[in-house]
């Protein structure tokens, strides 16, 4: 992820069909993108999901590290978030992104990455259950659901 992707990350980000049912606060502007790049630049915490055929920024796949008891990354252990332009919903790009990320993930030092979604989104669902992530139920989150997925539920899905 560069500067140069700061205007399509907003644009998309914007719309409230993406920030919504993702529980994500919409950027403010383009600068609040920027900030978020400069944040998380020289980590393994953000991706962009790119176009093939155009090279066109459509989404992003957020792997955040977790905090350790001690207030320290916890890098085995990750958070799971992606945001995708709606024009590109339901064909296959998302998933295709979010396993090229969770292969990498894997191979190196990440054990389990977890994940919400709102229990009415049907196609995040769908999605994470497809990669092999497990349902889990927050009674603490009332409407939402918690995912988990590790090398092993990752692998078994193929």
């Amino acid at each position: 992820m560069t500067n140069d992707d700061a205007a399509a990350i907003c644009a998309y980000s914007r719309m409230p069909q993406v920030y919504v049912p993702a529980a994500m606060i919409p950027p403010h502007d383009e600068d609040d993108v920027l900030a978020r790049i400069r944040n998380f630049t020289g980590t393994d915490q953000m991706y962009v999901v790119v176009l093939d055929e155009t090279g066109a920024v459509i989404g992003n796949i957020d792997l955040y590290w977790q905090i350790g008891p001690e207030g320290e990354p916890d890098l085995a252990n990750r958070e799971l978030g992606y945001a995708l332009s709606p024009e590109y919903w339901h064909r296959g790009v998302m998933t295709d992104a979010l396993a090229q990320v969770l292969r990498r993930a894997f191979a190196a030092e990440v054990e389990n990455v977890h994940a919400s979604v709102y229990a009415d989104n049907v196609a995040s669902i769908k999605l994470l259950l497809g990669l092999g992530f497990k349902q889990h139920v927050n009674p603490m989150q009332p409407g939402t659901l918690d995912f988990t997925c590790t090398a092993t539920d990752f692998a078994a899905a193929k």
